[in-house]
């Protein structure tokens, strides 16, 4: 966050692969845990209080941050470095140790000397001088990737086949869908049945039939169709039937002038069931 002089974590587990390791700003080292930050990166030997864990009795983690304290079901301290300076302690880690313990600034220095991470503390300038710049736990670590194991990665490595370019994928998906469209048509075929196979029957395919030509006519047919065009039908028994029912279906009567007839008497006059004369016989009584 800032361009002042920082300090990196030197733990090989910081960040657990997931992250880059820990960073402490000039500020928060000294406010926090009462530290240098030059001294620190000096030494090459500085541990984040994450990695840190507990440095004793009222310490539950050496990281009093916020989102470590709310890990750990704790409150966060928010500003309290000032309150640490009205007690006598340069720092916020000290200050809440002695809340609890009731320990001296003195007296907790000593404590955090005992851990291998703290040793530095008691260090000089010129303990720093002949120590090497990588932390013992990376040294080991490149020295170790230096034995057989690191030439089984590095052989592995080479017998991972190289990315192919663009257009080589294009070919070989262009390939793949070749061969797919292959086995479709090759599948299609197989399910088509075999004309003529062996213990198979043929599908059934329409066939056209020729229809034989007609022989010529004899003279004995054309006379006898000749006969047929020349004699007249003779009249079914229906019509003939109909005929007789036209005959004898009675004269419909005429109607005079002014003379106002119901619908029930013109249908009685149509079927015949009833004379003019009888409805006028009405009408005049």
């Amino acid at each position: 966050k800032t361009l002042e002089d920082h300090v990196t974590c030197t733990s090989a587990g910081c960040g657990k692969g997931r992250r880059l390791a820990t960073t402490f700003c000039k500020m928060c080292l000294r406010n926090r845990h009462g530290e240098d930050v030059t001294a620190a990166a000096a030494s090459g030997q500085w541990v984040c209080p994450g990695c840190r864990g507990s440095c004793g009795k009222g310490c539950v983690s050496c990281c009093n941050c916020g989102p470590c304290r709310k890990k750990l079901e704790l409150e966060p301290t928010r500003q309290v470095v000032g309150l640490a300076k009205q007690a006598g302690f340069n720092n916020v880690h000290d200050y809440l140790v002695h809340i609890v313990t009731g320990e001296t600034c003195e007296q907790i220095t000593e404590r955090k000397l005992g851990f291998p991470w703290g040793k530095w503390l008691g260090e000089t300038e010129e303990d720093w001088l002949g120590r090497p710049a990588n932390p013992p736990a990376q040294q080991e670590e490149e020295e170790a990737g230096a034995g057989p194991s690191s030439e089984k990665a590095a052989a592995k490595k080479a017998a991972k086949p190289k990315p192919k370019g663009r257009a080589a994928k294009r070919k070989s998906a262009a390939a793949e869908a070749d061969e797919e469209q292959q086995q479709e048509e090759e599948m299609q075929t197989a399910k088509k049945p075999r004309k003529g196979g062996r213990g198979k029957k043929a599908a059934a395919t329409p066939a056209t039939v020729a229809t034989p030509a007609a022989p010529p006519p004899t003279p004995a047919d054309q006379e006898s169709d000749q006969e047929g065009e020349e004699s007249e039908p003779e009249a079914s028994p229906a019509s003939s039937s109909e005929e007789e029912e036209e005959e004898q279906a009675p004269p419909q009567p005429v109607i005079p002038e002014g003379l106002e007839l119901t619908r029930k008497q013109r249908k009685q006059l149509e079927l015949g069931l009833i004379t003019l004369d009888t409805i006028l016989a009405q009408q005049a009584a």
